[in-house]
């Protein structure tokens, strides 16, 4: 089950972005363009930054909570190959937008990450054998430097891309160096970048690393158009240090050399109290080239992107003082907690991305697929969350008190529609109060938000007009659907958990499958459901798990240990076409198709199937280097 969003937290306003300075930082004062401020030196970086720590040191005071749960608390598609062959690609949310997984296919190999291995097999047909291991990550690892202190790496592989003759390995990089102290206390300094390795698979029996990047931070998400890498990443300094923008601005990786980002490329909050960045960065696989970067102070959590732009959309907490007045001894405040989306647009020309708007929303997202951009208008569903609670001050005595609202979490469901300047041109509030919207997807003109609480009501949001959006369908089914996807027109595919009720309880009931029939958006309704007798899927929770291709009548993920391939028919509703034995709970099973055979991929062998008939020909075992 999903949780709802923390409420106590604080006030956090709108991102800036600015423009590119050197090293030493411009003369001249500081201008504003659009609402939006432009900085000159890092030294205003670093006021950000220390007025960001006030903020959240005030907050937590106020709180009493001792520690700021916003912030980490460490340091910072279908192609055709070149004979014609069709094959099956990544599950992505955007057309020609690839998204990274851990097998990809280019119609002749399949390409597996695999713990810190790329592991290349060729898929002749029913003949599947091993070409080539190569070791892309690092497992931990320990040594004593000559100054005598341990020093710790970690490389782990997180998802792969093709593109032409290139393999793309993205993988999350720790280095570490404990220097030890007197009571055991675990201290010391380092590093955890996003690492981008470029290898040559000109000849895929010997891949060849060709060049290395890296960007400061954790992974929030990636893209791939035309041969350009977009990643997006999220950094906290844990230890900034004033003068030395390196403790303090994140910093961009050309093999072991390390550049700060350019301070007039760093977004700054007027008032903000998060210390966190987002970092996004452009890469030409074919060059080996970095293209562009921009960072934003205050952070990111959900990306959308199509071929024209990026949206970075990062979670921001309102909690506002309201009257206050004396109750006895106390002095009583009301506050109200509330959370928001900023949006920040980056648009996209020959692979560099510049800063081009900035707005914001009520509310939070799910995931990606709560934003959806047609014809220049971004639609974006929300849950709004408000959280009441009152702080009682003891002035004579010293103490402090807090006391919750006896109507709790008060939720409900928004469309927003925003022009390009990102400004709000249209919206339907207020659906579903109560709920929270678990799944979302975007259809040409009309959007469909499945919430829950006890039920699963699935909204049709009519968005033919971006500035009078407006309800005009409803669906209840019990249970709910975690995944949305358009299985063809008129078509409205779902998956996700059976639920039921018995008096005030609800407990799940394990899988199901759903289709609705959108063809009349005013007349939802559900045309077959399927149970399944399994308690989890990663495609509950990760699209990449999922193939799904109306035209090839393939539904299949993963369901504990078992991969399921379903097929779709209007008279027979779901119908099982195969159940292949897997390693149980392996998250790394992938199924795709090339030509007329069909694999299911998993952390030690390959099924190959008829794709026709769906009938067992062959088993591949991986190999292990």
């Amino acid at each position: 089950m999903k949780k709802l969003l923390s409420g106590i937290l604080a006030l956090c306003l709108s991102l800036t972005l600015l423009t590119a300075c050197d090293r030493g930082g411009q003369p001249g004062k500081t201008v504003t363009a659009g609402g939006l401020t432009f900085a000159k030196s890092y030294s205003e970086v670093y006021s950000a930054l220390t007025d960001a720590q006030k903020a959240i040191a005030e907050r937590n005071t106020l709180l009493n909570t001792g520690a700021d749960s916003s912030e980490p608390n460490g340091a910072g598609a279908a192609g055709e190959g070149s004979e014609g062959t069709f094959y099956s690609g990544t599950n992505v949310q955007v057309e020609g937008v690839d998204e990274g997984d851990i097998v990809k296919t280019d119609g002749k190999y399949i390409y597996i990450l695999r713990g810190s291995e790329m592991i290349v097999m060729q898929a002749d047909g029913k003949d599947v054998t091993d070409v080539s291991n190569v070791f892309v990550g690092q497992d931990w690892e320990q040594t004593t430097t000559e100054d005598g202190l341990a020093h710790t790496q970690e490389k782990l592989p997180t998802e792969l891309y093709l593109s032409g003759s290139r393999a793309v390995v993205v993988s999350a990089y720790s280095d570490w160096t404990d220097t030890g102290s007197a009571d055991d206390t675990v201290t010391g300094f380092g590093q955890n970048y996003v690492a981008v390795d470029i290898y040559d698979v000109t000849d895929p029996t010997a891949p060849a690393l060709v060049k290395s990047f890296g960007q400061d931070g954790y992974k929030i998400a990636s893209r791939m158009i035309d041969g350009v890498l977009y990643l997006c990443s999220s950094y906290y300094p844990a230890n900034p240090e004033k003068g030395d923008e390196t403790t303090f601005a994140p910093r961009l990786y050309d093999g072991d050399a390390a550049t700060v980002v350019p301070c007039g490329s760093i977004g700054l909050m007027p008032d903000g109290n998060s210390m966190t960045y987002a970092v996004a960065a452009s890469y030409d696989i074919a060059s080996g080239e970095r293209l562009s970067s921009q960072s934003v102070l205050g952070g990111g959590d959900n990306v959308y992107m199509n071929k024209d732009n990026l949206y970075l959309c990062a979670s921001i907490y309102d909690d506002g003082a309201g009257k206050t007045y004396k109750d006895g001894s106390y002095t009583v405040t009301d506050y109200t907690s509330s959370v928001n989306t900023v949006v920040n647009r980056f648009a996209i020309a020959d692979g560099k991305l510049t800063f081009a708007a900035n707005g914001a929303v009520p509310g939070a997202l799910n995931n990606q697929f709560s934003l959806d951009e047609r014809d220049g208008y971004l639609r974006m569903a929300t849950t709004e969350q408000t959280y009441s609670y009152s702080v009682y001050r003891d002035e004579k005595h010293d103490f402090e008190n807090t006391k919750a609202d006896e109507d709790g979490m008060q939720t409900r469901n928004d469309v927003y529609v925003l022009d390009a300047s990102l400004k709000t041109v249209g919206s339907v509030t207020g659906l579903a109060e109560g709920e929270q919207v678990f799944s979302a997807r975007f259809d040409g003109d009309y959007g469909y938000l499945c919430t829950y609480r006890q039920t699963d009501p699935i909204f049709a949001v009519d968005l033919t007009e971006p500035t009078n959006p407006k309800v005009v369908g409803e669906l209840k089914l019990s249970g709910y659907s975690d995944y949305l996807h358009v299985w063809s027109d008129g078509l409205l595919f779902g998956l996700g958990m059976e639920t039921q009720s018995v008096g005030a309880n609800t407990t799940v009931d394990g899988m199901k499958l759903v289709m609705i029939d959108t063809s009349d958006p005013a007349k939802l309704h559900d045309l077959h459901t399927q149970a399944i007798d399994a308690d989890y899927s990663e495609a509950l929770n990760n699209h990449k798990a999922i193939l799904v291709d109306s035209g090839k009548d393939i539904i299949a993920f993963p369901a504990e240990n078992s991969y399921l391939v379903y097929g779709y028919s209007a008279d027979d509703g779901f119908t099982l076409r195969k159940e292949i034995s897997v390693s149980q709970w392996d998250g790394n099973n992938r199924g795709l198709y090339i030509g007329d055979y069909f694999y299911v991929v998993g952390s030690d062998q390959i099924n190959v199937l008829d794709l026709n008939t769906l009938e067992n020909v062959a088993q591949a075992i991986i190999p292990r280097g």
